[in-house]
């Protein structure tokens, strides 16, 4: 019984830092954002940036296309994110701008 209690804490403990881990924090993702996004989409498209996300011929359409634009911004200037801080800047532009229904 003993062992038993010891493996449902083990258990408990690791879906609990797992739920942690894919959790998005906005509040984060608005930080990256400011420190890596804001200076190259203001000089493309002027209002602090934020006419890219509202604009009528916007290229994301789903959170799914939000996640890969993030991710292929990410790449092409070499930005080094971990996916967490990707899914927290996804989670900002989404609280934001675009409000996609969550999966």
């Amino acid at each position: 019984m003993k062992h038993l209690t010891i493996v449902a804490l083990l258990l408990g403990g690791l879906c609990a830092s797992h739920t942690y881990a894919v959790a998005a924090d906005a509040s984060r993702g608005a930080r990256l954002h400011g420190e890596q996004c804001v200076t190259c989409h203001a000089a493309r498209f002027g209002n602090h940036g934020n006419d890219i996300y509202t604009r009528a011929d916007r290229r994301v359409q789903s959170l799914h296309g939000l996640q890969q634009q993030v991710n292929r911004c990410k790449n092409n200037l070499q930005i080094v994110w971990f996916d967490e801080d990707v899914n927290d800047v996804v989670d900002h532009l989404n609280t934001t701008h675009y409000r996609f229904p969550q999966n």
